[in-house]
């Protein structure tokens, strides 16, 4: 993997009962998110500045990890790139190992995806409950319920992973991000 490379992995925000869009606490979630990713999230006490934006391709049943970051884009003027399906994340993951003239080196990436790929996302950038130590709450499967998770992934100045940092974590940002992290 690149050098130095942080990548975080978020869930879209809460769906409505029908349609491809965000329900009323999914907007507010992503409008939380502004403030969340720009002042909130921080490495080494100082905050992320994000140099990439990534979500699954809007599709006719969901235009919602988009939207999700479509607030905070906006606020710090970066563009979402959204060109992958959600069942093809793993060509996400090539274009990030491939690292075309090195411009993931010590780049900060958020991914937005649909909750059923997610952990199978971490696991092709090689973040997996089975080689991860227990004080990273890494979970095993992404629960149906669970929008307050953050999985922070971090890769040495070698590419490899970072072990020490790399954790799930819950956001505690909503009042729903009370469900606690897969065992």
């Amino acid at each position: 993997m690149a050098a130095n490379l942080t990548i975080f992995i978020v869930r879209h925000a809460q769906k409505p009962t029908q349609g491809a869009g965000l329900a009323r606490e999914g907007v507010d979630r992503a409008r939380a998110y502004v403030k969340y990713f720009q002042e909130q999230v921080k490495y080494d006490g100082q905050p992320i500045r994000w140099t990439f934006l990534f979500s699954s391709a809007e599709s006719p049943e969901s235009n919602r990890p988009f939207l999700t970051l479509q607030p905070l884009a906006q606020a710090i003027n970066l563009k979402i790139s959204h060109q992958f399906k959600n069942k093809h994340f793993n060509d996400l993951v090539e274009e990030l190992r491939a690292n075309q003239g090195h411009q993931f080196d010590n780049a900060n990436v958020l991914i937005c995806w649909h909750h059923g790929e997610i952990v199978d996302l971490a696991s092709a950038l090689g973040a997996t409950a089975s080689n991860l130590p227990k004080s990273a709450h890494w979970p095993i499967k992404w629960k149906p319920k669970a929008y307050g998770w953050v999985l922070k992934i971090y890769y040495t100045a070698d590419g490899s992973l970072d072990k020490q940092h790399t954790e799930a974590v819950n956001e505690q940002l909503m009042p729903d991000d009370t469900m606690p992290l897969a065992k």
